[in-house]
Parts: C-alpha cells; sequence; structure tokens
C-alpha cells in the first residue's frame, strides 16, 4: 500500500486522474559539514530537549509536544553523521 498516497491530499489533473500531493516538501539536507559545527549543534539541541523534558516531567504541557519527538530524532542524525566521519577516518 502507498503510504504516500494515504498521507497527502488529493488533487485531480485536468486529465481526471487522482495523484497524491504531499503534504509537505522534504528539505534537502541543510546540516552543515563540518565537525565542530555538528557538535554544536548536538550541544544545543540536547539542551533543548533537557528543557523540554524537564517541562514535561514537572506536569506542565510543553507549548508543542511533538518538538520533543523531533528534537530526539535530529539528535539521532547528528550522532549519525558523526559516526560516519569518524568511521571512514579508521
Amino acid at each position: 500500500m502507498n503510504t504516500a498516497f494515504l498521507a497527502g491530499s488529493y488533487t485531480s489533473s485536468c486529465a481526471g486522474s487522482w495523484r497524491a500531493q504531499p503534504l509537505y516538501k522534504m528539505k534537502k539536507n541543510q546540516q552543515p559539514r563540518n565537525k565542530e559545527e555538528q557538535k554544536s549543534k548536538l550541544v544545543e539541541l540536547r539542551k533543548e530537549l533537557m528543557k523540554l523534558n524537564s517541562q514535561k516531567s514537572s506536569g506542565t504541557t510543553p507549548e508543542n509536544p511533538g518538538n520533543i519527538r523531533k528534537l530526539r530524532r535530529e539528535i539521532a542524525r547528528v550522532l549519525t553523521f558523526l559516526n560516519q566521519q569518524e568511521g571512514g577516518k579508521k
């Protein structure tokens, strides 16, 4: 089953066929390529995650609870990039 079809909105072309339009377009990888920039970004992301987790644990609802998931994924991307850089130099 095509998940893009389920996740998108539907439009018709002049020929009458239906096709799925994605809800958002994926951005190209805009991460900095420098190892030092990645490390500073990692520190910044971890501070933000710690702040949101402390809000969650204290009982107050964060402004956008979905940001916790986004931050964890972005941290994983940065760590993957750093591990790939280290792996290529061995």
